[in-house]
């Protein structure tokens, strides 16, 4: 009777955001795929580069605005691009998440919020602009005129 008892006593389950978690190799716990023998990647903290650097650029210039280094008509120029998130975040989803596609996302998304944010320091007409690689900014004045 007691060896029954024994065995019907288990570990305590422990819980984070609704889900088990498990602290060895035996598999997932996760509700929503119950594998065994082997883990999913739903539980595995993969960053997202993209959604970083677009923080970090909004984050940036939203407190050159609050010190009155940039003024708000930053915000008119920049604007204009707001398609390219979305292209960014649909090459996010075909790419995937491994470590060459992150890589991949993380150059592309410097070299594209680079562009952007010269493109809006040189409509207000900051001397910040003095920063950008002179190559950046003449291929800049080059879109400008083409496009008059």
């Amino acid at each position: 009777m007691e060896k029954q008892k024994e065995e019907n006593v288990s570990e305590p389950k422990v819980t984070m955001f609704g889900e088990e978690i498990r602290d060895d190799d035996s598999g997932c716990a996760c509700s929503r795929h119950k594998r065994r023998g082997r883990r999913c990647d739903c539980h595995s903290s993969s960053s997202d580069p993209f959604g970083g650097i677009l923080f970090i650029f909004v984050g940036i210039i939203l407190f050159l605005n609050m010190m009155n280094i940039i003024p708000f008509d930053f915000w008119n120029q920049v604007l204009k691009f707001w398609p390219i998130i979305l292209i960014m975040i649909g090459l996010k989803f075909i790419l995937g998440n491994s470590i060459i596609s992150n890589l991949m996302i993380f150059i592309l998304s410097i070299i594209v919020f680079s562009f952007i944010a010269l493109y809006g320091l040189m409509g207000i007409g900051s001397p910040l602009v003095g920063y950008f690689p002179q190559d950046m900014v003449n291929y800049i004045n080059n879109l400008n005129h083409f496009n008059k």
